[in-house]
């Protein structure tokens, strides 16, 4: 029988891990000296241990900012008392210094849908400009929201400007 396959005679020794195999299919190099790949020494481990800290590390920190980002800019409910009120006056003007009054309609409708609250009186005509009032009065968030529109809306070449808002109540 060819020595190759035979085990256990004088022509291999018993340790040797590549007994049995024939030349061709043998890898290069000694194999019982080196580790393998995946193998990782005592610096390597701690190095390794180290970067998944810091990933792990970076991944919440993550996880935590966009959570504050998420519960600083979601829109929340305002608790306010039913028998309150807000008084709003707004002014608009246009950079062609024409139309106002419409302008100043087309701005309320688009800002009037920011707040749920029942508009009882409004817009109407004042001297300073547009009045609205609404019960239950506006919350932080209501005002904030009805403010950023008149102020930021995107109606072309009207500028709206609050000169008061004012709440009433609890």
């Amino acid at each position: 029988m060819n020595g190759l396959l035979q085990r256990g005679t004088g022509s291999r020794s018993a340790g040797n891990p590549r007994a049995g195999i024939p030349p061709a299919f043998a890898p290069p190099g000694p194999l019982a000296s080196s580790p393998p790949p995946w193998a990782v020494d005592g610096a390597g481990r701690r190095s390794a241990l180290r970067r998944a800290v810091v990933v792990a590390v970076a991944g919440l920190a993550l996880v935590v900012g966009i959570g504050a980002m998420a519960d600083a800019t979601q829109n929340r409910p305002d608790r306010v008392a039913d028998d309150s009120s807000t008084r709003f006056v707004f002014d608009v003007t246009t950079r062609s210094g024409r139309g106002a009054d419409d302008a100043a309609l087309a701005l309320w409708a688009l800002c009037a849908r920011t707040v749920g609250n029942e508009i009882v009186d409004g817009p109407t005509a004042v001297a300073d400009g547009r009045s609205v009032t609404f019960e239950p009065a506006l919350g932080d968030h209501g005002e904030r929201r009805l403010v950023g529109c008149i102020e930021d809306a995107g109606v072309d070449r009207v500028l709206g400007r609050v000169v008061e808002l004012t709440s009433t109540g609890d």
